[in-house]
């Protein structure tokens, strides 16, 4: 199928989102604050299994998630904004976790037993080895302290000076990495910086051959003559203001399976309408 030379020029995508500085304010204050609640999860998911080098990635699977329904509800188009906020939720994340095992060691202290277990110590100091009863003073304090006792890795490996920061920047790196590739396919999706708001779905399903044929029509394609399985999908700014992205795909008997992606105009997404909507 040829495409008609007298066809007006198709509509142009938008482009990548804007910086906004009310829409930045929200995301870079409430991201470090998605950080902290994942680093509350993850406080909570290591007492019962932090297997080395995976849970960091499921910490930053979590921080991801919360991070793209963020950017959903705040309408939070700007990449560069985006990326610099899951840098501090990552950030606050890890410094988050180690945080808390510092409250939740000096909380020790405030236990019912926390004399008995000083006198204990006092009495079979070998019981104790590599362990404090009463917590540091302060959270820089206890830090210094992890490091001198190093962290368990494997086989009764431990990560001791600057190797134990090695591997909680590891653990770090990690994290970003994981939230960040959850982060990005979300980021890729079409912007509207008129009403500034994310593309969606606004209607989609199973056509058959020959309305799909009439559809690619409108998007100036052309599906094979034995066409089958073909799907299509419409999706749209919340205002409707920027042109609509069709995406149609189907498959041939061979099992090969084609995308056709074209951006409608008003007329074009009338058009598409018209053609879903016949008998």
């Amino acid at each position: 199928m040829e495409n008609d030379p007298n066809a007006p020029p198709p509509a142009v995508p938008p482009g990548s989102g804007r910086f906004s500085w009310r829409q930045g304010l929200v995301w870079l204050v409430a991201a470090p604050l998605l950080g902290a609640i994942a680093a509350w999860g993850g406080m909570i998911g290591q007492s019962y299994w932090a297997p080395l080098g995976l849970f960091p990635i499921l910490v930053g699977v979590g921080l991801g998630a919360m991070l793209v329904g963020l950017m959903r509800v705040a309408q939070v188009g700007h990449r560069p904004t985006l990326f610099s906020g899951a840098v501090l939720a990552a950030t606050v994340a890890v410094a988050g976790q180690h945080y808390l095992s510092f409250r939740e060691a000096w909380r020790e202290q405030k236990r019912p037993d926390a004399e008995l277990l000083q006198k204990a110590r006092q009495a079979c100091p070998e019981l104790f080895q590599g362990r404090r009863v009463e917590p540091p003073d302060d959270f820089l304090e206890y830090m210094r302290e992890q490091v001198v006792l190093g962290r368990p890795l494997v086989s009764g490996w431990k990560a001791v000076g600057v190797w134990a920061w090695v591997s909680w920047g590891v653990d770090g790196l990690l994290l970003l990495a994981a939230a960040i590739a959850v982060m990005i396919p979300a980021a890729r999706q079409p912007y509207c910086n008129r009403c500034r708001s994310w593309y969606r779905t606004i209607r989609s399903g199973r056509i058959p051959p020959a309305m799909a044929a009439r559809l690619a029509d409108v998007a100036g394609s052309s599906l094979g003559e034995h066409a089958k399985s073909a799907r299509y999908r419409l999706s749209s700014c919340t205002g409707g203001c920027s042109p609509t992205r069709l995406e149609l795909s189907w498959e041939e008997p061979a099992g090969q399976t084609f995308l056709a992606t074209a951006w409608l105009d008003a007329e074009g997404r009338d058009r598409a309408g018209r053609t879903l909507d016949a008998p």
